[in-house]
């Protein structure tokens, strides 16, 4: 009798396992069958005033615009009609619009808007007429608070209109956006933009002010074997890198000082191969097999993890997030395996999280913890696990069946309240699936942008209200000149001195987010 307790108390156990095991959920068979609802390459949407917009195909429009809200997928417009497609992407919010880049039957690949609304979703420019190859791309808002883009070679800034949208004259051979460098090629900078340019003709970085005035700060000899890479805006200045593919000559890290309008190279031996944005202090770069921290000055450019060796793949950024006041990024090595590391930025602060044995996808962070899928190419078993930034550990969400060359294929999309969604190819060719993580992520929207909001509670007193506990704000006059720069706690109010005087631009940022205010002091 003992015996047979035993043996019914595992097996009831066994059942209450696999009641609780959690298994992916699809969100729509949106082009039923084997064929795909996500296209492989085309398939980046963004959270706009609380639902997901993305480009998929149900298998009558082509590739256009749908929107997804409380797990409902359905259209939202059909740019251009028939089964060709618009292919919709390069998905960007400026001032409460949606701005992205699509095809009709009129004009080609041109920028388009929407105020969340079918009928108030309209074409925006037209700068290569009825062609197919006009690409615009690479929205960035500038420190005038301007929506810039390029196009064909050319850098366009906008205030949202196609009234107000002009080629900014006297710079050419730009492409922003995504680049096979993987790193970022403009930033906001003063009052305006800080572009940098690798072109057969040119290669340099540029500003660009308020007025559309263009100069140009630095420049090498165009030639195939090197490129410059990365742009991000710290400490009052611009950091670049200068990557050379057959020598060592005039590689390192180049830091451009807005105070002495000079350019120097703080580590003249290090190869880079990736640059990315901290916070508004540090940056992050990945060299030949070491990961650095720089504020920009020679002796503060710190190897904080050496014999990093690992494999970049082409057009993939660093694998970074933040991880509560720290930030986790991934490496992976030449035979598969991975090695996360987190820091705060100092070699005493930074060390192994975890290692894996399969490749990391990009990362999804959303409150205290950090999701993942591993083994998501389609030869090993795909298992989707979040890191605890509390508690420094990981845990398995869900493991797929198989590990065979048909095992299905994850690619994360973006985490909301509970949930994890993904695309999954899971016999239904690729489709948006969700699944359960088992913690509550945020009670709202991850995707949606922040919303920042200043308020003004006296004469020069205000106050910040945001998601983020801290903002630095930077305040600019009308010559781009920096005026103040300080620490503000959301919630808690703050005061602009007396000394203060005229039309200013506030720019507010937490590393993540950022706005643009006009602010008039009397």
């Amino acid at each position: 009798m003992k015996s047979l307790f035993v043996k019914i108390y595992i097996y009831l156990g066994m059942i209450i396992v696999n009641l609780n095991a959690q298994s992916p959920v699809l969100v729509k068979d949106l082009n039923p069958g084997t064929a795909s609802g996500i296209d492989q390459w085309v398939y980046k949407g963004i959270f706009f005033q609380g639902k997901y917009f993305t480009p998929a195909n149900n298998g009558i429009d082509g590739l256009e615009l749908f929107v997804l809200e409380n797990d409902q997928l359905s259209l939202f417009k059909d740019i251009q009609i028939g089964s060709k497609g618009s292919s919709p992407q390069n998905f960007f919010v400026y001032h409460n619009k949606l701005y992205f880049t699509a095809s009709d039957t009129l004009d080609g690949h041109e920028v388009w808007c929407t105020d969340g609304t079918p009928e108030g979703t309209q074409r925006l420019t037209s700068l290569a007429p009825k062609t197919d190859y006009s690409n615009p791309k690479g929205f960035i808002i500038g420190g005038d608070d301007k929506l810039y883009f390029s196009c064909l070679g050319k850098l366009y800034k906008s205030d949202g209109t196609s009234q107000g949208t002009s080629e900014v004259i006297g710079i050419s051979g730009v492409e922003l956006g995504e680049n096979a460098e993987a790193s970022p090629r403009a930033t906001a900078f003063e009052s305006g933009l800080a572009v940098l340019i690798n072109h057969y003709r040119e290669k340099a970085v540029w500003l660009v002010n308020e007025n559309a005035e263009v100069k140009r700060i630095y420049s090498i000899q165009p030639n195939s074997e090197y490129y410059l890479l990365g742009l991000v805006n710290i400490n009052n200045g611009l950091l670049f890198g200068f990557h050379n593919s057959m020598n060592k000559n005039n590689i390192g890290l180049y830091f451009y000082s807005a105070v002495e309008d000079t350019v120097r190279n703080i580590a003249p031996t290090i190869e880079l191969y990736r640059i990315e944005k901290l916070d508004d202090r540090l940056a992050i770069v990945k060299a030949y097999n070491e990961y650095y921290i720089t504020d920009g000055t020679a002796n503060q450019t710190i190897a904080i993890l050496k014999n990093a060796e690992n494999t970049l793949v082409q057009g993939e950024p660093l694998n970074i997030v933040k991880c509560g006041s720290n930030w986790i990024f991934a490496s992976h090595d030449i035979f598969g395996g991975s090695k996360v590391s987190i820091t705060d930025g100092t070699v005493a602060g930074t060390k192994v999280a975890f290692n894996h044995n399969n490749f990391l996808s990009p990362m999804l962070q959303g409150g205290d913890y950090v999701f993942y899928i591993t083994g998501y190419t389609n030869n090993f078993v795909a298992e989707i696990s979040y890191y605890d930034c509390k508690k420094a550990t990981t845990k398995l969400v869900y493991k797929a069946s198989s590990g065979s060359v048909n095992a299905p294929t994850y690619t994360p999309l973006f985490l909301l309240k509970d949930k994890y969604y993904f695309i999954g190819n899971i016999g239904k060719g690729r489709e948006i699936y969700s699944i359960n993580t088992g913690v509550i992520i945020s009670n709202n929207d991850l995707g949606a942008p922040s919303v920042i909001n200043l308020k003004q509670i006296a004469d020069r007193t205000y106050k910040l209200e945001g998601d983020a506990k801290e903002y630095t704000i930077s305040l600019f006059n009308i010559n781009g000149q920096i005026m103040l720069r300080k620490k503000v706690i959301s919630e808690e109010t703050f005061e602009l001195g007396s000394e203060l005087f005229g039309l200013f631009i506030m720019n507010i940022s937490n590393g993540d987010v950022q706005s643009n205010i006009k602010l008039a002091l009397n």
